[in-house]
């Protein structure tokens, strides 16, 4: 995942939601004060259907569809 123009000190989840329904959050992390920031998560590409990142509040900011 990659942030290039976020609010500075935001905190993100990474979460994934599965082929089989259920959902695992990656991970988490704060977003530094430059508001830039590239992060790596571990998931078999095979078994995600999408994949959020959740701001500190719930709200989805950005969601990438892997089902192609």
């Amino acid at each position: 995942m990659q942030i290039s123009d976020g609010g500075s000190g935001g905190y993100y989840t990474c979460r994934l939601l599965l082929k089989d329904g259920s959902v695992r959050d990656a991970g988490h992390w704060w977003l530094p004060e430059s508001g830039r920031a590239t992060w790596t998560a571990q998931g078999a590409a095979s078994s995600i259907d999408r994949v959020d990142l959740v701001d500190h509040t719930g709200r989805v900011w950005s969601s990438a569809d892997l089902d192609g």
